[in-house]
């Protein structure tokens, strides 16, 4: 004699079943975005490695002499002088400087300046209260080695950090501050090309600001920052980083324009140390650059992005990470 189950028997038992297809879906999917999130890390680590070996168990305080040399950068004579004490908008490196060579002939001169100085962006007032908001908030330790690169979408992009092997000694923070960003727009006016070479024009600043502080023996070895959208739109690409400088009670920490490196924009190396709420521009992607050793005091600065309309035609050499240098 046949038997059934009782309905509320055969209920629960396709319940169970319907509850395991959901979790095997559920897992597959989450392995599968574990997998690509591994690639996608591994993929930027190795751009941002730039073919050199980093070791990320090296910290600052590891570092031989001779690499920290490398890394924490102090003038020599074959630096050019270029006197910016009057703290006004002043050209440094002209677009295209080093370009003469015909490794670099199909590089695209996007702006008559490759580097150039500001008028003062902030008074002393707007400085310090940089500073105390520095002071005020949770910046990361100076022992931690890590530099903030391009990853994610939205608010997260640019937020993964990693490892420089003992590249990067410094405090620092991500903030995003929309007003800030509006105040800089305005006030940049007249001191940053409003469309580029090709005709690509201005849309304004990003709203992430990175907020560094440098210690006593501080320093950024070389490196070339990236490009890409950065979180502010889908339809532009940063193309020039504002480095601004909020403290001027300091030693050494100017800002190295580096020649060579295959590609640098700047023709001979150049320090700069602007006035106190003056900023240095650089164009992303070509100019080689490093933040000196700091000697003595401590040094602030803010960093953030000028953004373009992004370029129609893809271009030969498409950078969306900072890479080092040395």
């Amino acid at each position: 004699m046949k038997t059934s189950q009782s309905p509320s028997k055969t209920s629960s038992a396709a319940t169970n079943v319907k509850i395991a297809i959901v979790v095997l879906v559920v897992a597959g999917f989450v392995q599968r975005n574990s997998i690509r999130s591994h690639i996608e890390r591994f993929i930027m680590e190795r751009e941002v490695a730039n073919g050199f070996t980093i070791n990320t168990k090296a910290t600052p305080s590891s570092l031989s002499d001779s690499t920290r040399k490398i890394f924490a950068l102090e003038p020599n004579s074959t630096y050019r002088e270029v006197d910016i004490s009057h703290g006004g908008w002043q050209g440094i490196v002209p677009g295209g400087e080093a370009w003469d060579h015909p490794n670099f002939q199909q590089e695209t001169v996007r702006s008559p300046w490759a580097v150039w100085v500001t008028n003062p962006l902030l008074n002393a007032s707007e400085c310090k209260e940089w500073r105390d908001r520095a002071e005020s908030i949770e910046l990361s330790d100076p022992g931690e080695d890590f530099i903030f690169a391009g990853s994610g979408q939205g608010d997260d992009w640019g937020l993964s950090k990693v490892h420089t092997g003992g590249r990067r000694l410094s405090e620092t923070t991500s903030i995003t501050d929309p007003d800030f960003a509006a105040l800089i727009t305005e006030r940049l006016q007249g001191q940053i090309p409003m469309e580029l070479v090709d005709g690509r024009k201005f849309r304004g600043v990003g709203s992430n600001f990175l907020l560094s502080k440098y210690t006593a023996g501080g320093y950024f070895a070389p490196h070339i920052d990236g490009r890409g959208s950065g979180g502010y739109s889908p339809m532009t690409h940063s193309e020039f980083t504002v480095v601004l400088y909020i403290s001027n009670d300091f030693v050494g920490g100017g800002t190295h324009y580096l020649s060579g490196e295959k590609l640098s924009e700047v023709k001979q190396s150049v320090v700069l140390r602007p006035n106190l709420g003056c900023a240095i521009v650089h164009r992303q992607g070509t100019v080689v650059h490093a933040g000196g050793a700091v000697v003595g005091g401590i040094k602030y600065i803010m960093q953030f992005f000028l953004f373009y309309d992004s370029p129609e035609v893809s271009e030969p050499r498409e950078m969306l990470n900072l890479r080092w240098g040395v």
